[in-house]
């Protein structure tokens, strides 16, 4: 056996050991707050199955998906919760 060192091929450019997950938009502090809020509010009320699909579908009365609606302004939340809390009286 030969004390030499074994010659290596050359190495590659390392990869990157990060990446984004994606290149859209994150969404503000404060919508992230209003929709872990209204998550909250619609899994108490209505249990999470009805929740989920309350959240997700098209709504006329708020003018759109509920979750899109609350997650955007103070006072979409407001009109979300609030059809949430009639939701969950009936």
């Amino acid at each position: 056996m030969s004390e030499d060192p074994e010659v290596l091929p050359p190495l590659s450019k390392p990869r990157r050991a990060f990446r984004p997950a994606s290149k859209s938009p994150q969404i503000s502090p404060e919508a992230a707050a209003r929709e872990g809020a209204i998550l909250r509010i619609a899994i108490t009320a209505l249990g999470s199955e009805a929740a989920q699909t309350f959240l997700n579908t098209p709504n006329n009365q708020l003018d759109g998906r509920p979750l899109s609606v609350a997650t955007n302004d103070a006072g979409g939340f407001e009109a979300v919760a609030s059809a949430i809390r009639d939701l969950g009286r009936a």
